[in-house]
């Protein structure tokens, strides 16, 4: 939680973008005349007086680091909601937050370079039916995560993306072990030990294993 001191710069802040920015719901603005760390401390001090669905519906983006100082009391789950279409790098990193998922009918279809990295307490992340690409580094040193729910939507895994997760992090695939899935080579020993089917199909005769084993046809 936030110290008496940090609630009184916060309001400070509050104070020095409400007329400029505030009254015309300009967040980004907000955000680049703060600075991060200011702005951390700003929305902060929002979360902890009840008000992030009130932030959330007015935003466009998330931004670096804004998650900062937000308490595990307030924030350990989030859902991310309909209006957010970019997710930007480095946006979680130290949060509380322990499970995250996307509002039903989502349309974003990527996120930016490791946007979910050093995420130190996720457990659990559902991801939108919309998504294509999980970019390089994306949950990379989220060493507590355990399932990752990827969508059938799903294009392209990018490099090192599941880099330092939990050695039994499972990813749960809402699609068919044929699916033609994108991913860099040295990832392929990972994913064969870490997918998991939803939704299985009929065993290879030779091995006894969905084919192909792996879950996926065509690397790069």
């Amino acid at each position: 939680m936030l110290t008496n001191e940090q609630k009184e710069q916060a309001k400070n802040y509050g104070a020095s973008i409400k007329q400029k920015y505030l009254s015309n719901n300009d967040w980004e603005g907000s955000y680049k005349y703060l600075g991060k760390t200011e702005f951390a401390l700003f929305f902060a001090f929002l979360v902890e007086n009840g008000k992030l669905n009130f932030v959330f519906k007015q935003l466009n983006e998330l931004y670096p680091f804004m998650f900062e100082y937000c308490d595990e009391k307030f924030i350990s789950k989030l859902s991310i909601p309909n209006n957010i279409k970019f997710v930007d790098a480095n946006t979680f990193p130290t949060t509380p937050i322990k499970e995250l998922s996307f509002a039903n009918n989502h349309s974003i279809r990527m996120f930016e370079n490791a946007a979910f990295a050093d995420m130190k307490n996720l457990k659990v992340i559902d991801l939108p039916d919309s998504l294509n690409i999980i970019p390089s580094n994306c949950f990379q040193g989220d060493v507590n995560l355990k399932y990752v729910f990827l969508p059938d939507s799903l294009k392209v895994i990018g490099k090192n993306a599941f880099v330092g997760c939990d050695e039994n992090i499972e990813l749960v695939a809402n699609f068919r072990p044929d699916t033609k899935l994108k991913a860099p080579k040295e990832s392929i020993e990972f994913l064969k030990s870490h997918l998991r089917f939803e939704h299985p199909q009929e065993e290879d005769e030779e091995d006894g294993l969905p084919f192909p084993a792996w879950g996926v046809s065509t690397w790069y």
